[in-house]
Parts: structure tokens; sequence; C-alpha cells
């Protein structure tokens, strides 16, 4: 069984993922049976809300039924999951990875979520040399715009 999932934040698609039954990234994709691959959407919300459940998970339903048994569906709240996981309750492991993995991809700094994604290996390694480079590229940005803020101040 393999998984491409699709990562959202507040429905917007950031990037995706594809990766075998032990959730560790395929780096071959012409090995693959896409008749037996399960489509999931996280779709992480970032607006805090007490009508709804930390993670909620749902099936896509759609009037002529293509694929819909292999599509699935998770909302999760990062601001009730990062509380959650603050008060220590006891959760499902799957549920608890998701809400982790949530948090390092949207509340921490980006050198967190790369040892994430690193130790984890959910990326394939074209994909991680990638986002590796870019966030070299961030931190020279960042570098400029902080020396600018204090010519400015000065």
């Amino acid at each position: 069984m393999n998984y491409y999932v699709f990562i959202c934040l507040d429905g917007v698609p950031v990037f995706e993922i594809f990766v075998d039954k032990n959730y560790k990234a395929i780096e071959q994709f012409e090995k693959v049976d896409w008749n037996q691959t399960k489509y999931i959407i996280l779709d992480f919300k970032s607006a805090y809300s007490k009508k709804l459940k930390v993670i909620e998970k749902g099936e896509i339903t759609y009037r002529q039924k293509v694929l819909t048994k292999q599509i699935l569906y998770f909302r999760i709240d990062i601001l009730k999951s990062q509380k959650e996981l603050k008060k220590n309750q006891v959760l499902k492991l799957e549920n608890k990875n998701l809400m982790e993995f949530g948090i390092v991809l949207f509340l921490k700094s980006p050198s967190h979520f790369l040892k994430y994604i690193k130790k984890k290996k959910i990326m394939r390694k074209k994909e991680m040399e990638n986002m590796e480079k870019a966030f070299v590229n961030q931190i020279k940005e960042q570098e400029i715009l902080d020396t600018w803020k204090n010519i400015k101040k000065s």
C-alpha cells in the first residue's frame, strides 16, 4: 500500500509527498501499483474553532463515485493540536503523528522542519536537496533583510 499525500493549509495545497506503508518516501515511481495507492488530503487549519474536533476524518464523496474509496480527508486544527500535545493527553499514535507533523511544519522554524523531514525520511532525496537549497537561500535573504532593518534604525 502506498500513500499519495497532499498537505494543505486552510485548503490551499502547500506540497505533496509520496510514501509507502511505513511512511517512508518512495524514490522510484515506476514500480508503484497505482490501483493500490490511497490518496490522502491533510488539510491543516490555522483558525481556532471551538465547534470542531482536533482531527476530523472523512471520505471524499462525489456524485459519480470516482476513486472515492481511495481518497481520505483529514482536517487538523493546528492550534488545538498544539494545546492537546502540551497537555500530554493520551492519543492514538496516528493522530499524534499528524498533530506533531502540523506543528513542526507550520509553527516551528524551517531548520526544525528540515531536521524532522530528514529523520522521518518522508521526502525523496532530490526533493530534500531542493528544500535544503531553498532554506539556505532563505537564511541569506533573511540576513539581508535584517541588515536593512538595522540601517533603517540608525
